[in-house]
This record gives C-alpha cells, sequence and structure tokens, in this order.
C-alpha cells in the first residue's frame, strides 16, 4: 500500500535548507554539525522512503513506525547550529520523522547524474556513522538503518555535567553528544571543520574506551576529547590512566593549521590532550 500525503514540500525544502546548510563562520573555519545515522534512527518514530511528486507526498516503504502517521506540514527543528547534511536530489528520499511533524533529517536516495560526476565526497555521500564512517550509496544508508532498528536497544547514559541548562524550547542538538569529528575526517579541509551529532550510549562510549587503550597516538586523542564530552566517572578515570601512557604507536596529521603543528604525533602528545581534557573538565 502506498499512502498518499499533501505536503507543502517546497516550504518543508526551503526552510530545512535554510536552517540546515547555512555557515557559522568561527574565526577563519566554517564549522559544521552533521546527525550521525545512529542519532536518527534513535530519535525518529517513524523514518520512510518517500517521493516528492509536485505538492504530494507519497510514502513508498516505512523502515520504522507507521508511515500512515507522517503530518502534512513537516518542520524542521529548532536548532543553533549550521547543519551539513547529505544532499535531497532526487523525488525519492528516505525522511526521518519525530511526533509526527518534526523533520529530523532528509536524504535523496535518487540522484541526477550530473550531481553525481560534480560533487564533492560530502556532496556524493549518503550519510555519516556515529564513528566517522561515510556511507557512499545508498543501499549502505539503507542497510545502516536496517541494523540500528533491529539491534538491542541502545542503553543510553546520563547527561554529563558539562550540558549547560538553557531556557526556552530543547535544541535539536542538546538531545545527544556533539563531538569533533575525528582528525582524519575526510570531508574537513583548510576552511571545513565538522562537529557530528550522536547518541549517548554506552555502546558509544565503550568504542572509545578501547579506542583509547588500543589506538595509534592520533586515535587516542580523538577518543580523548570525545570521553571528555561524556565526563562521566568511567571516561575520566580512563582519560586519567591516559597521562601516564608510554607505549603509543604515532598517528599521522592529514593536514595542519601552521606550520608550528606536528605533522606526527606520539605518546608525549596524548598525556598533553588527557591533561589538557581533565583541566577542563576540573573547570567546569
Amino acid at each position: 500500500m502506498i499512502a498518499r500525503r499533501k505536503c507543502n514540500a517546497m516550504c518543508v525544502v526551503g526552510c530545512v535548507v535554510a536552517s540546515l546548510v547555512a555557515t557559522h563562520a568561527q574565526g577563519d573555519y566554517n564549522w559544521y554539525g552533521i546527525p550521525t545515522v545512529e542519532w536518527l534512527v534513535d530519535n525518529s518514530d517513524i523514518i520512510a522512503i518517500v517521493e516528492h511528486e509536485d505538492a504530494d507526498l507519497r510514502v513508498l516503504v516505512a523502515l520504522k513506525g507507521d508511515g500512515e502517521a507522517i503530518g502534512s506540514d513537516l518542520r524542521p527543528p529548532e536548532t543553533r547550529v549550521s547543519w551539513r547534511i547529505p544532499p535531497k536530489g532526487g523525488k525519492q528520499r528516505v525522511v526521518f520523522v519525530s511526533e509526527g511533524s518534526l523533520l529530523l533529517g532528509e536524504i535523496g536516495i535518487g540522484r541526477p547524474l550530473s550531481m553525481v560526476t560534480k560533487q564533492s565526497m560530502h556532496g556524493s555521500s549518503y550519510g555519516v556513522t556515529q564513528f566517522g564512517r561515510v556511507l557512499l550509496t545508498a543501499s549502505e544508508l539503507i542497510d545502516a538503518i536496517n541494523d540500528r532498528i533491529q539491534a538491542s536497544p541502545p542503553v543510553e547514559l546520563p547527561e554529563s555535567s558539562r550540558t549547560p541548562w538553557r531556557p526556552g524550547p530543547e535544541l535539536i542538538e542538546e538531545q545527544g553528544l556533539m563531538v569533533r569529528a575525528d582528525i582524519q575526517f575526510p570531508f574537513e579541509s583548510t576552511d571545513e571543520l565538522f562537529s557530528l551529532l550522536v547518541p549517548r550510549t554506552l555502546e558509544w562510549r565503550e568504542h572509545y574506551v578501547q579506542q583509547l587503550r588500543n589506538g595509534d597516538a592520533c586515535e587516542r586523542i580523538h577518543a580523548i576529547h570525545c570521553l571528555s564530552k561524556l565526563a562521566d566517572k568511567r571516561s575520566l578515570d580512563e582519560i586519567d590512566v591516559a597521562l601516564s601512557v608510554k607505549d603509543v604507536a604515532p598517528g599521522f596529521r592529514p593536514y595542519w593549521s601552521s606550520s608550528n603543528e606536528k605533522t606526527m604525533l606520539i605518546a608525549e602528545d596524548v598525556q598533553s590532550a588527557a591533561k589538557s581534557a581533565l583541566d577542563s573538565v576540573a573547570r567546569e
């Protein structure tokens, strides 16, 4: 059964593009956020493959929830972040909907050939996982969505003491963790930096606990950053151990912003990152 809904699609697309793709300059960089596939799945009541046709929205396949319940007036969420999402090009798209009408994300799965031949890696992508893996085909995206839906329910961790209280409506970025993308994240350039919106779960924490114990220097430094965002006892204990780490494989920056930055990072850099993270948490 294909459900049919009236939807001011052009209005929705215009609102989402304006709120999610506008740049936000910080110093010499434009800083963007990317909602990860796991975050989108966990926070969506309905996930469906839909087709836009003029002002109509047809639900082709419901991957999660009841596609019939998608509202007619989809709206973007409250946010202060400049989001960088995969392109919506083409009629067929995956939509992530919360509460029937809150459009958390919309990703095109059929794209004109002209887009593919002219796009950057970001423009050719179909999403990013919570651990920074870039999905490069529509099939990878659908597989990642289904894997998350079919997995055991994630064990959510309590909010960090570092999460500030803010009056007014809850911002979408406050319903997870905003963490800096890995130093080797392929979308980054000399003028664009990225953070990932990830679910605050036990699975996510344990991944970075293991990375802090076993990764090379770059991987451990990134793990320190991620765990410091949680700032719970287990995370801080693991960072504390890194203060005296000795046997670490070197890691290499893919680029640097000044000639003073080191290309190769070693154990001493991991120790320094751990100290900075703990000092930062203590100040808060």
